[in-house]
């Protein structure tokens, strides 16, 4: 609820279902006004956009516009296969493809003070977490991006973390990023996105080719080695220091 301090949950499986809807989970409201001296809780909290079905659709999985919120163990997936009841065809034959599964974003965030330890989102068709809210942190985060797009999801400038222009400070430490451009050959400009006042707060970024077409052109705001089809599994990481300011919030 909106401005509502103190509150957890854990341990929490959220699914979407095959009427489309704007927000699986939304935490606060209009006003996003909490106490930092009762910060809310969100532990083990999964949610899922298709997988037992391929008759799924969410915009948005999770979306925190409170303040003082934070994250331990989120994986929000937007699944990549399907079970199809059928156990005899092959796993190519539930495969989600382009169209199927429609979900924009893992992760959004508006609230100030928002910090997530051990954020997992893998195969939102946008930009997989949206953050514009101030002095947000995220200790480790995973992402896969989505299989199955053609070379517009590139061209739109689509990331896998995106901090707003607006925000004047942000920390992300050890930021994975991975590319199985499964279907076309889709070469990404960045894996990560952030105002020039952030980047410096961005500490041990790396990027990985599993396997598929294209790649990774750069790990952060076009700087940082890319990685992409030249054969094999390949890794690069952007090595840099933690300022003395990078330690956890909380």
């Amino acid at each position: 609820g909106a401005g509502i301090s103190g509150v957890r949950i854990a341990g929490c499986l959220l699914e979407a279902g095959p009427k489309a809807t704007d927000v699986l989970l939304q935490w606060g409201g209009n006003s996003k006004q909490s106490s930092s001296f009762a910060p809310s809780f969100l532990y083990d909290v999964f949610v899922r956009v298709g997988g037992p079905t391929k008759y799924a659709a969410a915009n948005t999985m999770v979306r925190i516009d409170s303040d003082n919120v934070i994250g331990d163990n989120l994986w929000l997936w937007r699944a990549d296969h399907y079970d199809s009841g059928n156990y005899i065809v092959p796993i190519q034959d539930n495969r989600t493809v382009l169209g199927e599964l429609p979900c924009d974003h893992g992760l959004v965030v508006t609230g100030n003070d928002v910090v997530m330890y051990g954020l997992f989102v893998e195969h939102a068709v946008k930009d997989q977490v949206i953050w514009s809210g101030e002095r947000g942190a995220t200790y480790f985060f995973q992402c896969e991006v989505p299989y199955d797009v053609t070379p517009a999801y590139a061209e739109e400038g689509y990331v896998a973390y995106r901090v707003d222009d607006s925000v004047s400070k942000h920390t992300l430490l050890g930021a994975g990023v991975y590319s199985f451009f499964r279907d076309y050959e889709v070469w990404m400009q960045t894996a990560i996105s952030t105002p020039v006042q952030v980047q410096s707060s961005v500490v041990q970024p790396f990027v990985v080719f599993l396997d598929g077409h294209g790649g990774i052109n750069s790990t952060i705001n076009g700087e940082g080695l890319g990685v992409g089809d030249l054969g094999g599994f390949q890794m690069a990481f952007l090595n840099n220091s933690c300022a003395a300011d990078c330690s956890p919030a909380f």
